[in-house]
């Protein structure tokens, strides 16, 4: 569900949350990030393993 991932020069939380179908506050969380500005290129984080998002959304309708 999870894979490790090591920071990329020029990214943030933010970068990698949209690379990753997910949200800064879910990366902080997993991570125990309390400081997101002390993270630096080279270091290595938790994300979502799967670039897909894991859910979908469907509209049930009438016949369903």
């Amino acid at each position: 569900m999870f894979e490790r991932y090591i920071i990329q020069d020029g990214e943030n939380l933010s970068l990698i949350a949209k690379k990753f179908n997910t949200s800064v506050e879910m990366l902080q969380d997993i991570n125990n990030i309390d400081y997101p500005n002390m993270l630096r290129a080279g270091s290595e984080i938790i994300v979502p393993k799967s670039k897909e998002k894991y859910f979908e959304y469907y509209t049930i309708e009438k016949g369903d």
